[in-house]
């Protein structure tokens, strides 16, 4: 898991960030994405540990956790293979329960912008 303090963040970031907040612009807290290419990623369960163990780092506020799911094409292991990982995780619904084993509530987009902070 990459890990930015917030003093390495641009000041205008910083700053544009603020300004949003100031004005109740939801923002997210945290995003989650895997990094890694296929060359780091052995196998499925490589990537679905990576993902499970990344929920376990979810702090207070809103977290995305961001994936690009597909359907497989071709039976060939390339980069597209990490997007079928991620459809198979996302189908198996062990996120789903890792999540609600961690106390972690699942919301839609729809949901977090209509509901006040």
């Amino acid at each position: 898991m990459i890990v930015m303090p917030l003093s390495a963040l641009p000041v205008d970031f910083l700053f544009v960030c603020l300004k949003f907040r100031k004005q109740h612009v939801k923002l997210l807290d945290d995003l989650i994405s895997n990094p890694w290419n296929m060359e780091r990623i052995k196998d499925y369960e490589t990537l679905r540990g990576w993902y499970l163990d990344a929920l376990e780092l979810c702090g207070e506020g809103v977290t995305e956790l961001f994936l690009h799911p597909a359907l497989p094409v071709g039976d060939e292991r390339t980069e597209w293979t990490k997007r079928v990982y991620e459809y198979e995780l996302l189908k198996s619904g062990d996120l789903l329960q890792k999540a609600e084993d961690l106390g972690l509530k699942i919301v839609s987009w729809k949901t977090y912008f209509q509901n006040e902070s």
